[in-house]
């Protein structure tokens, strides 16, 4: 049935307050009740005219305090405290670890750190607009080792009945690239025409969000009824993964250390915030009012490959290729074994082939996660190689760095034993080595010590 308004009744434990009204906001907003008072609340969903009606749902809570909440049985619990002294500490590797002081008071070891990340470096990040980095650990041993990300790092306390604080805290990374950086490639998802060209698998580009989203797990054709659809983009249960694949895989053309910097920006959504709409039991609903969707969560991952890839082609018995309408040869899938997914975080991270993706989770069928902004840069580091004393021999002097650059370096040449008259040339030179030739006055080939200093970016690996 198609909703268009609401029949909303509700009455308080005190009998002082009772009313009944229509009205086709799927949220209202009920004032001046006390702390402590029991309210019933009673809403059914009306069709076409207000004349045809849902069965009714109905629930009783209790008011809460301030920094408390309430069952749908309608017992008061009150929310665990809001972290304090959290700081940010650097570490020398690619890691961070993240202090705050040990939560006090009843069922304080009970309690877990639940944090989680935003893109934003300028204080602006918020909890349902996040991803999570942690679960697991125990609010009282007081810190945690995380990936180190640019941007907000946030914190909750979550109890074991799983009401968590009701602020968050955070720390704010903004770190400067400590060497210089030769950019690769920069990869944005979100940024082509049209956005998000990849492949997609229980999940989909929403138009109306204008983001990914997970899917449902019908089709239209699956739905007996047009009138049943509640939403046109997510039809049937929704899913709680989904997985979308990047358009393209990036080749560095030989095996090398590289770094990432990644773009993820996700937010957590009510897709279908009405009453009515929602399929999970009542009594699991982690936020009634429908405001603070933070049980979704997205990552970014990468897998790798150390070969490349060969051009493989259908071929006829009689060893012609078997060519399309456009004359084109008909390519065979690749082959190339990739390695394991592992998420996106800073780091050094060595391979040929890299291939992505991002996956989205949810905890509630109710909730989406929605990602704006998905991509990556891929950089390398500045490194500089220098050599011991070389002896050119009468002739051209062929070296090879001891591992190869990315792009053929900036040289240094430093030369000794020379000669009124003297000189050098340089010819060849490329990302792997150079080509020295010594000559005295008369322009003859001579042998002369000498060392080198190349500096460029990237370190092929073996």
């Amino acid at each position: 049935m198609a909703t268009f308004g609401y029949e909303v009744k509700y009455s308080t434990s005190n009998g002082n307050k009772q009313e009944v009204f229509v009205t086709t906001n799927p949220n209202i907003t009920l004032t001046k009740l006390q702390p402590g008072l029991q309210v019933t609340i009673t809403i059914t969903a009306l069709g076409l005219g207000f004349q045809k009606k849902s069965a009714p749902v109905s629930q009783t809570f209790t008011v809460p305090s301030f920094a408390s909440s309430s069952t749908p049985e309608g017992q008061q619990i009150v929310l665990p405290e809001d972290p304090q002294g959290v700081t940010l500490e650097m570490t020398t590797g690619e890691q961070v670890i993240l202090r705050w002081i040990a939560p006090k008071g009843l069922n304080a070891n009970s309690l877990t750190a639940i944090i989680r990340h935003a893109p934003e470096t300028d204080g602006t990040g918020t909890w349902p607009n996040s991803t999570l980095l942690s679960d697991s650990i125990t609010a009282s041993t007081t810190q945690a080792v995380l990936p180190k990300i640019d941007g907000e790092y946030l914190i909750k306390f979550r109890n074991n009945d799983l009401q968590v604080s009701e602020n968050a805290v955070s720390a704010i990374l903004d770190q400067p690239d400590p060497l210089p950086l030769l950019n690769i490639t920069t990869v944005r998802e979100d940024t082509t025409d049209p956005p998000f060209q990849g492949q997609f698998e229980d999940a989909f580009y929403s138009d109306e969000y204008d983001g990914i989203v997970i899917d449902g797990d019908q089709t239209l054709d699956q739905i007996p009824e047009v009138d049943e659809v509640g939403s046109f983009d997510f039809t049937g249960t929704q899913l709680l993964t989904g997985r979308y694949y990047f358009t393209n895989i990036v080749d560095l053309g030989a095996k090398f250390s590289a770094k990432f910097k990644r773009t993820l920006k996700s937010r957590g959504i009510y897709p279908a915030d009405l009453i009515d709409s929602k399929t999970e039991n009542i009594d699991r609903w982690t936020d009634f009012d429908g405001v603070i969707p933070d049980a979704t969560s997205a990552e970014l991952y990468f897998r790798t490959s150390d070969v490349g890839t060969v051009d493989a082609f259908f071929l006829l018995e009689t060893g012609d290729n078997l060519l399309l309408e456009t004359g084109d040869k008909l390519e065979l899938q690749s082959d190339i074994n990739f390695g394991e997914w592992v998420p996106m975080f800073s780091g050094q991270y060595a391979g040929r082939q890299f291939q992505f993706k991002a996956e989205l989770t949810s905890e509630s069928e109710d909730e989406t996660p929605l990602i704006d902004e998905l991509g990556f840069q891929l950089v390398m580091e500045s490194r500089t190689e220098q050599s011991a004393t070389i002896a050119s021999g009468a002739g051209a002097k062929v070296v090879t760095f001891t591992n190869a650059f990315y792009q053929t370096p900036s040289l240094g040449l430093t030369a000794f034993n020379m000669a009124s008259g003297d000189y050098y040339e340089i010819t060849s030179p490329t990302r792997s080595g150079f080509t020295v030739t010594f000559y005295n006055s008369s322009a003859s080939a001579v042998s002369r010590n000498f060392q080198y200093v190349a500096t460029g970016y990237g370190t092929e690996q073996s």
